[in-house]
């Protein structure tokens, strides 16, 4: 079913506007306090907005105007399930019986029940551990016990709370394989903090900051082409945005930045520079002898990232990617100026 979502909560600063087609996985990205939270709880009905409404399919989960107290459907009639970043199994009721609890809720009959949780198990590959508790399990075998029990019921929209958040690294890519199987064709918001969770399992991404849609589209849209500096760091890209020219992109700060035009960006249009860290390199001294297509800015060192056998080298405008050589042999701290470097056709530039 689809769903169409608008709601303002004042107190948090909330304010959006989001529709998910039936069949589609929508994943939410934005910094902690954008709202994320605020959003699901809002469609699982464990939060009254201020103004707004909500409908799935036919379904009217809220109604609530600035005058009158308008409608406003309990969680349990929603048909919605959300899955948390914990699996929150009952502790005392074996996997199959916590996958057949939801069922069951609806007044299903036992049999009929232990049956459809047999069959969610065996999606999820659990089958053999029907008969255990909670207590037996790790912590990837949960939370794909968690899955099975949010789908058993059968609702018409999924909501995931990063669900692989809470997992080892060596756990996570086999949950993540099962999601995306179980995810097809169904209707689903997941929030994540995970550019890979993005990649994987969704069609579409909404950038949420302050409680406002800042950006949405399709996945590799908004991730390879960012329009924000939050999905640009998700991306691993440097964005700089600023005004389109004929001869490349004028920075915020009034660099004028070479650049490889994707499409035709009209002149004096906002446009944003992307460029990968990997692309970028980094000197103690000004450069005077690079080739005409490159570009040059000065920044300052904030931070340094080691990232196995690179260290990112981070200033306030811009990210590069370098051995540990060479931050040794430039003698690189926080506080150093430097200078960076980067090839006009190694920066994509678009309009935003």
């Amino acid at each position: 079913m689809s769903l169409s979502f608008e709601a303002a909560v004042r107190s948090r600063g909330f304010d959006v506007e989001l529709a998910v087609e039936a069949g589609e996985t929508v994943a939410i990205l934005g910094p902690n306090g954008a709202g994320k939270s605020t959003l699901l709880t809002l469609i699982a009905g464990l939060l009254t907005p201020d103004t707004g409404s909500a409908q799935l399919g036919e379904r009217v989960l809220f109604d609530v105007p600035s005058t009158g107290r308008g409608r406003w459907l309990p969680p349990h009639r929603r048909g919605v399930s959300l899955l948390a970043q914990d699996a929150l199994l009952f502790p005392h009721l074996s996997v199959l019986d916590n996958v057949a609890f939801g069922p069951r809720s609806t007044g299903m009959p036992r049999a009929a029940a232990l049956a459809r949780a047999a069959t969610w198990l065996e999606r999820v590959d659990a089958s053999h551990l029907g008969a255990r508790r909670p207590a037996q399990l790790s912590g990837g075998q949960a939370q794909r016990i968690a899955v099975a029990r949010a789908l058993a019921s059968e609702p018409a929209l999924l909501l995931l709370d990063e669900p692989l958040a809470a997992l080892d690294v060596s756990v996570a890519p086999a949950v993540r394989r099962m999601l995306r199987d179980v995810l097809a064709d169904r209707t689903a918001i997941i929030v994540t903090h995970d550019v890979l969770d993005a990649f994987t399992l969704a069609d579409r991404v909404v950038i949420l900051e302050a409680g406002r849609v800042v950006d949405a589209g399709a996945t590799r849209q908004v991730l390879d082409r960012p329009a924000t500096p939050f999905a640009a760091g998700l991306a691993s890209l440097n964005l700089i945005t600023g005004t389109a020219e004929r001869e490349g992109v004028r920075s915020s700060a009034g660099d004028l930045i070479g650049v490889r035009f994707e499409r035709a960006v009209a002149a004096g249009a906002r446009a944003g520079a992307a460029v990968r860290p990997a692309r970028v390199s980094v000197w103690a001294h000004e450069p005077h002898a690079l080739a005409a297509a490159q570009n040059v800015l000065s920044g300052v060192v904030t931070d340094l990232e080691p990232r196995g056998d690179i260290v990112r080298v981070r200033s306030a405008e811009l990210a590069a990617d370098v051995t540990p050589g060479a931050v040794a042999e430039l003698d690189l701290v926080p506080g150093s100026p430097v200078w960076f470097s980067f090839a006009a056709d190694d920066t994509v530039a678009y309009a935003l």
